[in-house]
């Protein structure tokens, strides 16, 4: 069921910005392959902690 939406969905940027404080923001613009594409155009926002290293 999620390989069929994976497979049917098209990316068509991929961008990756880090900041200064180690958050990492990947933006992915997607797009639907049924439908209207210019409906189901959308941008997905993942933002990823950075991990705590407790090395001393």
């Amino acid at each position: 069921m999620i390989r069929k939406i994976i497979s049917s969905i098209k990316i068509f940027e991929f961008e990756l910005r880090k900041i200064d404080n180690g958050i990492v923001i990947v933006l992915f613009n997607l797009q639907f392959g049924n439908g209207l594409p210019e409906l189901h155009l959308f941008v997905m926002n993942f933002i990823i902690l950075p991990k705590i290293q407790t090395t001393r």
